[in-house]
């Protein structure tokens, strides 16, 4: 099956890092929890008056988790780019988080009618420069199994603040092979920086 053979996708499956459906979900903390946070921020107040240094871990300082809003945009803004860009209409948009896909929920795709998009982000984590995360090898191998059309929507590499890429150097055969069998599997798409590519 081509996607451009397709009118009407029963469902467009989006496999990212910040699903809307659990964006902005308050932390649960217990009440001694809850009032060491309370302190820390007192006392990082006080010596942030005194000193002008912000001292403290920021998990003190924030009340909800999931909020990255570049992920949460991106979520939001894939399934009309998609369907615009491949002229089709999309019936229910299901979004899951990254490495939380099962062999039960795969089950249940369509391979005639549902389409899956590796949506855009960090997804390629490195332990090392040339070893991914055992857990990205991990799902890698779960999205193999995948029956429907896979799109990338700009996946890659996850760096932090900082980090330098370099993209002569090469990952390992382990890393190499999950990441080729990713790209033999995909129909389409892009992924969003020179080292992902």
């Amino acid at each position: 099956m081509t996607l451009s053979k397709v009118k009407t996708f029963s469902r467009l499956i989006l496999y990212v890092a910040e699903p809307l459906n659990t964006a902005y979900r308050p932390i649960a903390r217990s009440l001694p929890a809850a009032l060491k946070s309370q302190v820390v921020r007192a006392l990082a107040v006080s010596t942030f008056r005194w000193t002008g240094k912000v001292p403290g871990h920021y998990h003190h300082y924030i009340d909800r988790e999931r909020t990255n809003r570049g992920d949460l945009a991106i979520a939001k803004a894939i399934p009309e780019l998609i369907a615009e860009a491949a002229q089709f209409e999309i019936g229910e948009v299901i979004e899951l988080r990254w490495r939380e896909l099962t062999t039960d929920f795969i089950s249940t795709i369509d391979p005639d009618r549902d389409v899956f998009v590796l949506g855009a982000g960090g997804y390629f984590m490195f332990k090392t420069a040339q070893d991914l995360n055992p857990d990205v090898i991990a799902d890698l191998q779960i999205l193999n199994s995948v029956p429907c059309p896979m799109i990338l929507f700009g996946p890659g590499t996850n760096l932090f603040v900082g980090d330098k890429a370099d993209a002569s150097v090469e990952p390992n055969a382990a890393s190499r092979a999950a990441l080729n069998r990713l790209a033999h599997k995909v129909r389409g798409g892009f992924v969003r920086d020179r080292v992902s590519e």
